[in-house]
C-alpha cells in the first residue's frame, strides 16, 4: 500500500532546509550497532561545510534507513560501506556503496524496482520493496 501511495506520488511533503550530512551522521549512529554485528566498517567522506537540500527530513530518513537496512542484511561480512556526500555547485551528491554478501543475479538498475531482490534464491527476508521505495522517494 505504502509502495502504490508512494510511486503514484500520492503523498505530502513536508519539505525544508537540512544538513544532509547531520541526517547521514544520525542514521549511521542509530544502526552502528548493527554494523559492528556483521563487521562492517563505514568510510564516510563528506564536505567539510554543511550539505543543505531542500527536503522532507522523515522521506529522507527513511531513504537512508532502507539502505542502510539493506546493507545490514545483505553485504559481505567483514568489508567496508563507503559513503560519500560531496557538494558540486547547488548539487548535493550522495552515494552509498557496499559488497554484496552473495553474487547479483539481476542487473544493478533492477534492483530498485519492485518485488526484485539481488539474490533470486532469496526467499525468507523482505518484500523486495526497499529500494524501489527509495527509489520512489
Amino acid at each position: 500500500m505504502e509502495a502504490s501511495k508512494i510511486s503514484s506520488g500520492n503523498i505530502e511533503l513536508q519539505c525544508d532546509k537540512l544538513d544532509l550530512i547531520e541526517l547521514m551522521n544520525q542514521t549511521i549512529g542509530e544502526f552502528s550497532e548493527k554494523f559492528e554485528e556483521r563487521d562492517l566498517t563505514i568510510i564516510f567522506e563528506q564536505s567539510d561545510t554543511q550539505a543543505l537540500i531542500y527536503a522532507d527530513s522523515s522521506k529522507m530518513g527513511r531513504i537512508i534507513e532502507n539502505l542502510f537496512t539493506n546493507i545490514c542484511k545483505y553485504a559481505m561480512t567483514s568489508t567496508r560501506v563507503y559513503i560519500e556526500i560531496k557538494l558540486t555547485g547547488v548539487d548535493v551528491i550522495a552515494s552509498v556503496k557496499n559488497i554484496s554478501q552473495k553474487r547479483l543475479s539481476v542487473g544493478s538498475e533492477e534492483l530498485t524496482e519492485r518485488f526484485i531482490r539481488g539474490d533470486v534464491s532469496r526467499s525468507t527476508e523482505g518484500s523486495g520493496l526497499g529500494l524501489y521505495i527509495t527509489k520512489c522517494l
